[in-house]
């Protein structure tokens, strides 16, 4: 055996946990789906946002699997390179193995699992030929992360927790990304008709108002983001901000929608 075939297999583990780890994402990504907010804001049902939330996902793995692979001193191989291990004999025997004996500790069917193994090794080996020539493994990994900021998991009895988002790699949304992706509805909360609204509302209750709308919203989203009492302080000072501007309310159509009415008011 040769060098080079030395440097290779002695990757394998590597590479055996890693493919396990794609399986597991496959599968929590059937308890995944999207909130309708997001969705309807994409221009799309939810069922729709859901079939973009998988190819993203599957993409995501590409991208782990060329982070994994390379280093510029070329110690490890490359995502190039790594294409060839999994097509080594013996390789993928192997992979199988490993992955169908860690899934019977899960309690899994050895007959699905090794099928869902295939189907995954099958659809690697398509994919990974499209990123090397395209250039896409950054683009891919943008639009991951542009999407897992949006999951929640739907009750199927299963019970997946925050840390198990982590060890999947799914993103959790933290209070000053949230605030940004969501601040044109804030704003637009903010500016919605004061009639009906009384003249010595606080910008707490007026940040009360929008907190309980956003909550509304968001829904399912809202134990897979941050608590929307985390959020308020910053809510509060954008009510305070724009009402320092100076900015005249104004109605807009997603403000009449929500029928909920907000005055500029000193504390």
């Amino acid at each position: 055996m040769n060098g080079d075939d030395k440097k290779l297999i002695k990757h394998t583990d590597h590479l055996v946990a890693f493919m396990v780890s794609i399986i597991r994402k496959w599968r929590v990504t059937q308890a995944l789906r999207l909130g309708q907010y997001p969705a309807i804001r994409e221009n799309g049902l939810a069922a729709t946002g859901f079939d973009v939330c998988t190819d993203t996902l599957f993409y995501s793995v590409i991208h782990d699997l060329d982070a994994l692979m390379f280093d510029e001193g070329r110690r490890t191989p490359s995502l190039r390179t790594s294409l060839q291990i999994l097509d080594r004999p013996g390789v993928e025997a192997r992979f199988r193995a490993r992955f169908l004996s860690s899934a019977a500790c899960d309690g899994g069917s050895q007959t699905q699992d090794g099928s869902e193994f295939d189907n995954t090794m099958q659809r690697l080996r398509a994919e990974i030929p499209a990123v090397i020539d395209g250039g896409d493994a950054t683009a891919c990994r943008r639009a991951r992360d542009r999407y897992t900021a949006h999951f929640w998991l739907q009750d199927d009895g299963c019970d997946y927790k925050r840390l198990d988002l982590q060890h999947f790699g799914l993103s959790l949304d933290t209070p000053n990304r949230l605030i940004k992706r969501l601040r044109p509805r804030i704003d637009d909360l903010c500016l919605v008709t004061q009639r009906d609204a009384h003249a010595w509302d606080t910008y707490a209750q007026q940040s009360e108002q929008i907190s309980d709308e956003l909550a509304t919203e968001l829904g399912g989203q809202a134990g897979f983001m941050p608590d929307i009492e985390e959020m308020k302080p910053q809510i509060e000072a954008i009510v305070r901000e724009l009402a320092n501007r100076g900015r005249e309310p104004g109605v807009s159509q997603q403000g009449n929608k929500a029928g909920i009415n907000i005055v500029r008011a000193d504390d």
